[in-house]
């Protein structure tokens, strides 16, 4: 096992310049404005409280797609059921029941787009990434591509998810993608659904310290007594939500 991750960090080595710019297209979910710095926003998918941007980025070269986190009354009510569903053909694989509804509101449209956008662009490169509830929905959306075995899954970078499936699940997903859950200090959402729940969190974890500066590899962590809903709006020096706008 520690040669597996020896050679994992060895060729598939975390970037920050593409961690910040996952972050800024995570981030432009939140706000009314969609001006894209170095990319181009193609189309905002919105269905029932869940929202997904997707578009070009000239700094990875790829298509991405961008999950909006919790922003209303319907978001947060998603984001309480703890309760697991099977949607799989493999019924081993387990996700939380809230995540998988509010992602699949919008699921049938982000393919239906790729689609068209792989025509305009002539590249299968994607960049999938979201913040929070959006960081769950970019966990769900990139396995179901990597399922469909049509596209290049260049870059996965997602930002204060909470624990999305159990450990079938993030098992799977860990041998068909290899990309990177970013986590700020202590932040709370992170810790969730508890692990008493049977939910775990997909590899690799990038730890970041309170200032933003400093990251290192991490594993399932909790954050234990020192939870902090601030760490959760404050991503490589990105503010999260509307305040960010």
């Amino acid at each position: 096992m520690i040669i597996l991750f020896l050679l994992f960090q060895l060729f598939y080595a975390y970037d920050e310049n593409i961690a910040y710019k996952s972050a800024y297209l995570s981030q432009l979910n939140y706000c009314n404005i969609y001006k894209c710095n170095d990319c181009i926003i193609d189309f905002n998918v919105t269905n029932a409280g869940s929202q997904a941007l997707q578009g070009y980025d000239n700094t990875s070269n790829t298509i991405f797609t961008s999950f909006r986190g919790s922003s209303n009354k319907h978001n947060w009510i998603e984001n309480i059921q703890v309760t697991h569903i099977n949607p799989y053909k493999n019924t081993s694989l387990a996700v939380e029941k809230g995540f998988y509804k509010d992602y699949e509101y919008i699921k049938k449209q982000l393919f239906e787009n790729l689609d068209d956008l792989v025509s305009l662009y002539n590249t299968r490169d994607l960049l999938i990434t979201g913040h929070s509830l959006g960081g769950a929905a970019s966990t769900l959306f990139a396995f179901d591509v990597a399922m469909e075995n049509d596209y290049n899954i260049l870059y996965f970078y997602n930002f204060g998810s909470p624990r999305v499936g159990n450990l079938e699940f993030c098992e799977m997903f860990d041998f068909m993608i290899d990309g990177f859950r970013v986590v700020h200090n202590n932040d709370i959402v992170t810790s969730l659904p508890p692990k008493l729940f049977h939910y775990s969190h997909i590899k690799q974890g990038i730890c970041y310290n309170e200032n933003n500066n400093i990251y290192s590899y991490c594993n399932d962590e909790s954050c234990g007594t020192k939870c902090s809903s601030d760490d959760h709006i404050h991503y490589l020096n990105i503010t999260m939500g509307s305040a960010g706008c």
